[in-house]
């Protein structure tokens, strides 16, 4: 669905557009159209003006084949039937092949920007038509402080995920905080729905996590006092989920939890910070 595409660049780009699929589809989309170029004239004649330098081998069925470097990455280029062509290494970025097509042929790249947004929006829409609902898992700890109350909290967190596109999924969990300093224990359910973007092409993404999300959640809660005294509440909360980091996978929350005494209410906010997926 192509509103999908622009819905995610909006709430998760903000400078890191890879968590969003956009950086992957963009570079597929520059490669696949520098892989779709074509030298009439085969390519020595078409790289003797530019700055490409060649480093050519004779493959087994004779054929003559080069290798052309950019910013330390090389281009495969080879005469076929319709002329020369390039091979374009999947691990090539957007900038390398930009710079490596700029120096062949800057008036053909122009050509081609105008397919651009195009072909990435097409590149999504195929991504998330090939996509295959699936379940995942969901976890937290975390350390998180009222600014009402000097009550510190410790919680945890575990459930499933499951992803019904590949930009949004649902999750639900059981919950556990402990307010240390007024010894009470607090136990809960959570239901929530995120905005995201599946890969597994991570370590984090083999059991089902998301590189980033945005959340929001509601669920029962009932508290334990050190009386014995029960009360029923309720949570509702925001979250941010960022998996891809070198150091930890990061979780901040903050929640709303809404207590019920009798015929009257209180209402409990707090921050929470942590390790989650």
């Amino acid at each position: 669905m192509r509103w999908c595409a622009p819905l995610v660049v909006l709430l998760l780009a903000s400078g890191c557009p890879r968590w969003t699929g956009v950086a992957q589809a963009r570079q597929k989309a520059f490669r696949q159209g520098l892989m779709d170029q074509r030298m009439p004239d085969g390519f020595r004649s078409a790289l003797a003006p530019t700055a490409v330098g060649l480093d050519c081998r004779v493959a087994a069925d004779s054929s003559e084949r080069c290798r052309a470097g950019v910013q330390n990455v090389w281009f495969t280029v080879h005469d076929g039937p319709e002329g020369g062509q390039f091979e374009v290494p999947e691990n090539a970025t957007e900038q390398q092949i930009v710079a490596f097509w700029k120096t062949l042929d800057i008036s053909n790249f122009r050509q081609f920007e105008p397919q651009f947004e195009a072909r990435v929006l097409d590149a999504m829409d195929r991504e998330e038509a090939a996509f295959v609902p699936r379940w995942g898992l969901t976890a937290g700890l975390t350390s998180g402080v009222s600014p009402f109350a000097a009550a510190p909290e410790l919680g945890a967190r575990v459930g499933v995920r499951r992803w019904f596109s590949i930009n949004a999924g649902a999750f639900a969990a059981l919950d556990y905080n402990a307010r240390l300093t007024a010894n009470e224990h607090r136990f809960g359910l959570r239901f929530g729905a995120e905005l995201t973007r599946f890969t597994d092409d991570r370590f984090w993404g083999r059991v089902g996590a998301p590189p980033a999300s945005i959340s929001a959640f509601v669920g029962p809660r009932i508290g334990l006092a050190p009386n014995a005294r029960v009360t029923a509440g309720m949570r509702t909360g925001v979250g941010f989920l960022l998996t891809d980091w070198k150091m930890a996978p990061v979780l901040v929350e903050f929640c709303a939890d809404t207590w019920f005494t009798g015929d009257s209410s209180k209402v409990d906010l707090f921050l929470a910070v942590g390790f989650g997926l």
